[in-house]
């Protein structure tokens, strides 16, 4: 996992466009969780991101909806994170759904399923509501080129949802 300079994270205005847009950038930048309770940081290179636009159960329950905003809930007893995309008060966001996740230390596990990423990351309720450009969570590094995104043809998908984008090595 290539660890992002501070330089390189993404702002709240980044996440002030379409969830599809959104999701499709965010693949290959690394999720950054700067824990107290840790020697070192926790990175997490996102390589499979969902989103959704529009009401409809399959999101967050109370949500802000407003862009870069983290919602951290619970599905089925496991910790889901979005990100609030598009503008204020517009139902609108990503879901993290996979990722590479790793420490300073190179130890690294790949992560699958939107409640396992939230528990391996050990983001729970106490960040809900917070922006995710600030400590101790946030987002930085480069993108993959966009040839190398695919998207997940799934039938049982919610009619809000917008898409499953993501990539392989």
């Amino acid at each position: 996992i290539q660890i992002p300079n501070k330089s390189t994270r993404l702002n709240r205005e980044f996440f002030a466009r379409h969830a599809e847009d959104v999701a499709k950038d965010l693949l290959g930048r690394v999720l950054v969780f700067e824990r107290s309770d840790r020697k070192c940081p926790v990175y997490a290179q996102l390589r499979e991101i969902a989103a959704y636009e529009g009401k409809a159960n399959s999101m967050s329950k109370g949500i802000l909806y407003d862009p870069g905003i983290l919602a951290v809930s619970t599905k089925y007893g496991k910790r889901i994170l979005d990100i609030a995309t598009l503008e204020i008060c517009k139902p609108s966001c990503v879901t993290l759904v996979s990722a590479l996740i790793g420490d300073a230390r190179g130890k690294v596990s790949y992560v699958e399923g939107p409640g396992n990423l939230g528990e391996a990351l050990g983001i729970d309720k106490e960040y809900d509501s917070l922006p995710i450009n600030l400590f101790p969570i946030w987002i930085g590094g480069e993108a993959i080129s966009a040839d190398k995104i695919q998207q997940r043809n799934l039938s049982n998908l919610p009619n809000n949802c917008k898409g499953y984008f993501y990539y392989k090595d």
